[in-house]
């Protein structure tokens, strides 16, 4: 009879909330309600045995009603001890699932995560024949959800953005929170393949103006970029080194094996369900699995793609088809991606791009010189040659790159511990043209500081810039900080000889390449600069008294000598002789090259004497 009397009051109260139509607000005495479900509970337990009142349909009956009203009045741990005390196991299982969509729709994602983390209920050991791992049945809840809609759609079609949960956000923080990293680098790659698709497919209904179209691209390419550095940064969490991978495209509770290996943060039992094996999005066969194995390398390639191809995206002066079609081709055609950054002013994208496709193409060949020739050495050439040397002599105001632009390319490719850059020209009255002078000086700032950071024996910046400079213009000068790098001016530590044997190449010092320069001056026609050459390396950059002092101990048996082939020496001065002759030069440059010829005459006498 009383528990007649509880449910009958129970009915009255819930005739009551549905005839307010209160849409989930907890406007009704929640709390009275659901202390009159557990009495009635209690009521029931205390009445029957076991084993009859676990059979009644009244007492699993009021479980659902205790679930679903503390699920709509936001008790959450009370739901949750409804779905775990629920006797039937489909109900249970179900009403858990709900139970997970729900904390995340109405923003209590982190209550979530803490009862992930818990321990049974109220420290209650469950037993092995009703042991629930919640975190593995939210996992699998928030993936399901994530592939339910097209989330861009509606979102570009809607002006209320909050109405649309991101449950594959959800499903990262869920993995964080157990400090499962791999899965969580699963669960980016999710979201990144994810936008993928929605970029290669057709555009539904929102498709009907080119406006909320651009809208929907942009909120795509935005989860790529996201989806795609996330995923690098979480693989780099993994603790074993050796399982900093991935199979993209494929979810599960493990890839191969589990990177915990042992005891799991939480201390529930990991009940795996049956429904709950690997699962792959593509093809099954080896070979394809193979074609998408990622390290972490090829993981922070596809990130750095990512985030240069975003700013050709969002910028309103490119083409919108071609950078958005620039994310549909695979990262093997990031060459043809550097170029488009490089044309459109974005060097320091193009270059971190082109660093790594050098580092992929030497994980998988051992080696960053594909047909003898570096990728990131020939991607600052293609730089150099057809952008930034250009540009310094030009005339012209050209749209890119911008002064903004290069200003930040500056600042990224500096030289450590070096200042925020700056900008400065020359006076002039002509204000109108001082826009275009600042760029043309950035642009040799930027050539300046690309040769100085990057010249080495293995890739020749420096020596690949003197050509382009001279290539300009008949008898342009090369640029003082770089005649004197080639020549091995700026060493701080005493050098061996300018044309002894160089280095190891992997030395952390460039050490010019006085050689090199001779030969670029005099195939040139450059006399007076290629004797100059030969003087500087004759007569070293110390004071003459200093070299008188030191001559004595140098030790040319280990290349401890300025020395210059004399055969390079005999055939400048026959070439000089030959173009004197037959009037190839005025009267003042001829001048010129005479004098410098006289000072290398007499600098070639004072090194005999020391030598």
């Amino acid at each position: 009879l009383r528990l007649s009397r509880i449910f009958h009051r129970i009915e009255i109260l819930e005739n009551y909330i549905d005839s307010r139509d209160s849409d989930g607000v907890d406007d009704y005495n929640s709390d009275s309600l659901l202390q009159i479900i557990s009495d009635a509970i209690v009521e029931m337990e205390n009445t029957f045995p076991e084993k009859f009142y676990k059979e009644m349909v009244e007492y699993r009956s009021i479980w659902m009603k205790k679930f679903n009203h503390a699920k709509r009045a936001g008790r959450w741990s009370e739901a949750y001890e409804a779905c775990f005390r629920n006797p039937v196991e489909a109900l249970r299982e179900r009403n858990f699932q709900l139970l997970v969509q729900d904390m995340v729709d109405r923003g209590a994602l982190s209550v979530l995560l803490d009862m992930c983390r818990s321990i049974g209920i109220a420290g209650e050991q469950p037993s092995e024949e009703v042991a629930v791992d919640l975190y593995e049945i939210a996992s699998e809840v928030l993936l399901n959800c994530s592939k339910l809609r097209d989330v861009y759609d509606l979102r570009a079609a809607s002006s209320d953005k909050a109405n649309f949960s991101d449950y594959q956000g959800a499903l990262y923080s869920l993995h964080v929170s157990q400090g499962q990293w791999r899965r969580a680098a699963q669960s980016l790659d999710f979201r990144y393949l994810h936008a993928e698709r929605a970029l290669r497919a057709k555009i539904g209904k929102v498709g009907i103006n080119m406006q909320t179209t651009e809208l929907r691209d942009g909120l795509v390419v935005e989860d790529l970029v996201l989806g795609s550095c996330g995923s690098a940064n979480a693989i780099e969490l993994v603790k074993d080194r050796d399982h900093r991978f991935l199979l993209s495209g494929e979810y599960g509770t493990t890839s191969f094996f589990d990177e915990s290996c042992g005891e799991t943060p939480n201390k529930l039992k990991r009940r795996l369900m049956n429904d709950q094996t690997l699962e792959s999005s593509g093809a099954g066969d080896e070979e394809d699995r193979l074609q998408r194995f990622m390290t972490a390398l090829q993981l922070q390639g596809r990130a750095v793609r990512s985030v240069g191809l975003r700013a050709l995206f969002f910028d309103r002066s490119t083409d919108y088809y071609t950078a958005r079609s620039a994310f549909l081709r695979d990262f093997d055609a990031s060459r043809d991606d550097i170029a488009e950054l490089f044309r459109n002013g974005y060097y320091q994208y193009g270059l971190l791009l082109a660093k790594e496709c050098s580092k992929a193409f030497e994980e998988r060949s051992g080696s960053t010189k594909p047909s003898g020739e570096d990728i990131f050495g020939n991607c600052i050439s293609l730089l150099l040659e057809e952008h930034l040397v250009p540009l310094s002599f030009s005339r012209e105001a050209l749209p890119r790159p911008t002064l903004h632009q290069l200003q930040a390319d500056i600042d990224a490719v500096s030289l450590a511990h070096s200042a925020a850059s700056y900008i400065t020209t020359e006076k002039s009255a002509r204000l109108a043209s001082l826009p275009q002078t600042a760029v043309r000086v950035a642009a040799l700032e930027m050539v300046r500081r690309l040769t100085l950071s990057f010249s080495s024996a293995e890739i020749p910046v420096a020596l690949d810039a003197a050509s382009f400079f001279l290539n300009q213009q008949e008898q342009v000068k090369l640029p003082v900080w770089l005649e004197r790098l080639l020549l091995g001016a700026y060493m701080s530590t005493p050098r061996p000889g300018a044309f002894a044997p160089r280095p190891a190449s992997d030395r952390s010092h460039y050490m010019g390449d006085p050689s090199a320069l001779l030969t670029l001056y005099t195939q040139r026609g450059m006399f007076s600069e290629a004797c100059n050459v030969v003087i500087s390396v004759l007569n070293g950059f110390t004071s003459e008294s200093e070299r008188r002092t030191k001559a004595s101990s140098r030790l040319p048996e280990k290349g401890d000598l300025d020395f210059v082939p004399y055969n390079l020496i005999d055939l400048l001065w026959n070439l000089i002789e030959i173009a004197v002759s037959k009037g190839a030069y005025g009267s003042k440059e001829v001048n010129r090259i005479r004098k410098s010829r006289a000072d290398m005459e007499k600098a070639l006498q004072k090194h005999m004497e020391l030598v």
